[in-house]
């Protein structure tokens, strides 16, 4: 099979990586090669064992196994990978005991063998780059733990002209050396492999995103790969980590042509900090191949009253840690996740929609179409059409809008529909000569429809209401890719009228139309509980009712 077919059927599990191992789910690797070379010939480069054989850990190398998965032509399946672990669970030797693999490691595909496994050899002419933002950060922290690992005797007898230096690694046919944003310029540069080092402080406005993208350009040439090595970023702060995942997820979501990026992310789930038994638990699971680390211990640290929860949450049970402006966190937003009771045909819901125009690439906002079912406060994602990163400019499908909507009222009881009209007045129109005699609440006084979210007062209103219903649990959702992506983009602004929400900065490419439609979504509901009982039986609302102006 060829990549795209073995990737349509792959089955994921919670951790990014697809279930089980890769022959689990009849996929060939040349991972059990390179576990088994790096094992005889690469040493333990620090701590207690330094100097033994390297060992990988059980779930180290269930990622080693599928990033050097194969295609039936002997291609890898990913061209780019992701490593985010929390703090102390060793991915810096990781990373640097993969690129010694690829130094001088089996990584190159010769044929398949009689029995179907691969027949792997190493690179002709490898040129591999460990890089990081800063030289002292390349040379003091993954490169130390690469030349520490081949200074052995085994590792000297098995590499041709194995030459380990203070700052990088020469063989007598390739070499392994850093690379960082104040280097000169790389245009040139032709490495078969890049490991980019730490990429959740990778940003902007210290060159990470250049030194990105000029990496991977050049690993383009040699038809090699990059990896990436990260603790958990903060959500909005835009580093390299953070495009990646977002990245990543669109193109599983099928919102982004391509091919994907194999993303490793165990996440520590735990809903009280403040609660011993429960942080231990999950702080057990989350490390339980890090045998070096004393759990109790980092329970003490999130305990600490001086550890803010944030943190706690990011760097130790890596989760998505929220900007400090966010208008909801992440953890909130995914302790509402429930994908167990998805809206089905003939449910009463409630719509919001949020439209854009299209316009340059960069500037347009997106249309988004979101439903609530009326009874118990569930949120899906109806739609949702923006421009996608490679497209220089860009135009709303208005059928494919129409069509949603139109779809919607044949398959739900739509009681309720409120839109933002800016730019959308002409259609909304239309909607409304359709179907305003089905909508039992109105959006305004003149209009069935017509919810204004330019108007602070009204606005301000619906969001605490939607935030509220966040906080308390009183909401589920779907744990739409795009939805969730719009909610903690979201952030809060306040004004004279009070809080309410913008993006980061007013031409951030980061968009909130969904945020705006499923907070609309939540209002109408509200309002339909207010004028109709019998809609509301059942809510998980726990005995608060907001009722709209």
């Amino acid at each position: 099979m060829s990549a795209a077919d073995i990737l349509a059927h792959l089955e994921w599990s919670d951790d990014g990586l697809p279930v089980g191992w890769p022959h689990d789910q009849d996929v060939r690797s040349a991972g059990p090669g390179v576990l088994a070379w790096s094992e005889v010939v690469l040493a333990q480069p620090d701590g207690d064992d330094a100097g033994q054989p390297w060992r990988w850990r059980e779930s180290q190398a269930r990622f080693v196994s599928w990033w050097y998965s194969l295609d039936d032509d002997g291609q890898y399946i990913w061209r780019r990978g992701q490593i985010v672990l929390p703090k102390g669970a060793g991915k810096s030797p990781m990373a640097a005991a993969l690129a010694c693999c690829e130094l001088a490691g089996p990584v190159r595909f010769v044929e398949w063998a009689d029995d179907g496994e691969p027949v792997m050899r190493s690179h002709p002419s490898p040129d591999v780059k460990l890089s990081a933002l800063s030289q002292d950060q390349a040379e003091d922290a993954t490169m130390s733990l690469a030349i520490a690992m081949l200074e052995n005797v085994t590792a000297l007898a098995a590499i041709p002209g194995l030459d380990a230096g203070l700052t990088r690694i020469r063989t007598r046919v390739g070499k392994l050396t850093s690379s960082t944003a104040r280097a000169p310029s790389k245009e040139g540069l032709r490495p078969t492999a890049v490991v980019l080092d730490e990429s959740h402080l990778w940003i902007a406005s210290n060159g990470g995103h250049r030194l990105a993208e000029t990496l991977r350009r050049g690993v383009a040439k040699t038809g090699g790969r990059s990896l990436e090595t990260s603790n958990m970023w903060i959500a909005g702060a835009g580093s390299v980590a953070e495009s990646t995942h977002t990245y990543a997820e669109a193109v599983r979501a099928g919102t982004h042509a391509g091919d994907g990026v194999l993303t490793w992310h165990p996440i520590g789930h735990c809903e009280d900090l403040g609660d011993p038994v429960e942080l231990r638990a999950a702080l057990a699971e989350l490390y339980a191949d890090s045998p070096w680390i004393d759990v109790d211990r980092l329970a003490a640290e999130v305990l600490d009253g001086g550890t803010h929860p944030s943190d706690a949450r990011r760097y130790y049970l890596n989760q998505a840690a929220s900007a400090d402006d966010a208008w909801i966190r992440g953890d909130q937003w995914h302790g509402c996740l429930d994908r167990s009771k998805p809206l089905v045909e003939g449910d009463t819901i409630t719509l919001g929609f949020d439209g854009s125009r299209g316009r340059a690439r960069g500037n347009a906002d997106a249309t988004a179409l979101v439903a609530v079912r009326v009874k118990d406060g569930h949120v899906e994602l109806l739609g949702c059409w923006q421009a996608r990163e490679d497209e220089d400019t860009w135009e709303v499908p208005e059928a494919l809008v129409d069509a949603a909507v139109r779809d919607a009222f044949k398959r739900f009881r739509v009681v309720g529909f409120y839109a933002d009209p800016s730019q959308w007045q002409s259609q909304l129109g239309t909607w409304e000569a359709a179907f305003s005699r089905r909508l039992k609440v109105k959006a305004s006084h003149d209009h069935a429809t017509h919810f204004w979210a330019n108007r602070a007062s009204i606005m301000v209103r619906a969001l605490a209401a939607f935030e509220e219903a966040v906080s308390n649990g009183d909401m589920t959702h779907d744990g739409s890719y795009r939805l969730t992506e719009h909610i903690l983009n979201a952030r809060r602004n306040v004004s004279r009228s009070g809080l309410q929400i913008s993006k980061e900065y007013p031409d951030s490419p980061r968009k909130i139309d969904c945020a705006v439609a499923a907070t609309l979504a939540w209002a109408a509901r509200l309002d339909a509980i207010a004028k109709l009982p019998s809609a509301g039986k059942g809510t998980a609302s726990k005995g608060r009712i907001l009722v709209m102006d």
